[in-house]
């Protein structure tokens, strides 16, 4: 049971990741958006 609590907290770590990534590139992304008007 406490490896399953050690891995979900990692999968959770994992996500929040590449969810801060991707927000990062998306945010790159639409500022060239923005900048090509």
């Amino acid at each position: 049971e406490v490896d399953l609590k050690r891995k979900i907290l990692d999968d959770l770590r994992h996500l929040e990741s590449v969810v801060a990534h991707k927000i990062t590139e998306i945010e790159a992304d639409l500022e060239k958006l923005t900048r090509n008007k």
